[in-house]
């Protein structure tokens, strides 16, 4: 029974992280590009940049949360991290989400990303991932 609890948990907190991270990209694209959060935009033309851009960026922190949170074992027990162990490691692990993505974007497509947009989504991403969790 408590293998059973194990698994259910660990497909929530998969589904919750997939979910979360999806939408604190798109709330990061809206902060920046549609409410102009951190003023307006330089070098590009007046109308914003499509969502569909940053779509391969999107994919991409959606499969490798998985894979680093995973790695890291934020999908085992929780009571072994403790609530600001789990929150480190949360910070840590979306952190190097972050890289992997921007390096992902720079190798595949030769448009550069926001950076407002990369801060935005880290800190979004942080705060709904710890919030779920």
């Amino acid at each position: 029974m408590l293998h059973r609890y194990d698994r259910v948990t660990a497909a929530i907190l998969v589904a919750g992280d997939l979910v979360l991270s999806f939408v604190a990209v798109v709330l990061a694209y809206h902060l920046r590009f549609v409410w102009k959060v951190g003023g307006d935009v330089f070098g590009l033309p007046d109308e914003i940049p499509s969502f569909f851009a940053y779509l391969p960026f999107a994919l991409t922190v959606v499969v490798s949360t998985v894979a680093v949170f995973a790695g890291s074992g934020l999908y085992t027990r929780r009571r072994l991290h403790g609530r600001y162990g789990e929150l480190f490691a949360i910070v840590r692990n979306v952190t190097l989400v972050l890289f992997i993505a921007y390096g992902a974007k720079f190798i595949i497509q030769t448009e550069s990303l926001s950076r407002w947009l990369m801060t935005f989504f880290w800190a979004l991403d942080i705060v709904l991932v710890g919030l779920f969790r």
